[in-house]
């Protein structure tokens, strides 16, 4: 069974780490909008495990979950730095990856 706080605590800090990587000096504008993307589908994220851990949701289903919430992914602090639509969204997919590929990777 997928521990959803650990995972979301894994995540925050994985998110955090690389959007001060990929934003350098706007770093943390990125990571407290992607905490925030986390905080805003933290009770989805654990509904949809608990789902796939039951077998009532595919691996695809959920994966089709996850690149659907990531447009709920307003990005604030991105946008009034100015940052374009496509580095956003490039944001927002490798969160979606990030988010796939902790939990579809995780040991039951």
């Amino acid at each position: 069974m997928i521990d959803g706080n650990k995972l979301l605590k894994d995540l925050e800090k994985e998110i955090t780490f690389e959007a001060k990587y990929v934003f350098l000096n706007i770093g943390k504008d990125a990571a407290r909008d992607g905490r925030e993307f986390l905080s805003a589908i933290e009770t989805d994220i654990k509904q949809w495990i608990a789902k796939l851990d039951s077998g009532a949701l595919s691996r695809e289903g959920y994966i089709a979950l996850v690149n659907g919430a990531k447009e709920q992914a307003g990005m604030p602090a991105l946008k009034r730095k100015g940052i374009g639509r496509v580095m956003i969204n490039e944001f927002r997919d490798r969160m979606a990856e990030m988010i796939i590929d902790r939990t579809l990777g995780m040991p039951a």
